[in-house]
């Protein structure tokens, strides 16, 4: 009896503990565009702002992958674009990915805009 209490405390609090650091937004990105991506934002799909540079000064090779980790939205907010920029200015972007279902997103030279959206501005690195 007391090992099966344990067992369920024990799961009760690995349950509490993922969704205490995990937002329903996170997900892993694979880069597998043929090109090195310097420059990464997200952005919720009704924003007119794209915010900082979530790779900062790391970059994501070609056939590497990362994980996205979220904070500050609610798990009703499931609708983001991407954009990500290489090493000569070109930027790329992608439009309305449900995070709350996808969980990996791989992005490949066959399925991206080649003109980032009216009016981005990237940060300055």
């Amino acid at each position: 009896m007391k090992k099966s209490i344990f067992l369920f405390v024990t799961v009760i609090l690995a349950l509490f503990s993922t969704n205490l650091y995990s937002q329903a937004q996170d997900f892993v990105l694979v880069n597998n565009t043929g090109i090195t991506i310097y420059d990464l934002y997200v952005a919720e799909a009704d924003s007119v702002q794209w915010g900082e540079d979530i790779l900062g000064d790391q970059i994501l090779n070609d056939g590497e992958e990362l994980e996205i980790n979220f904070s500050g939205y609610g798990d009703n907010e499931c609708l983001f674009d991407i954009l990500i920029g290489d090493t000569e200015g070109n930027y790329f972007w992608w439009e309305d990915f449900n995070l709350c279902e996808l969980h990996t997103i791989t992005f490949t030279a066959d399925n991206k805009l080649a003109e980032p959206p009216a009016g981005f501005q990237p940060a300055d690195k």
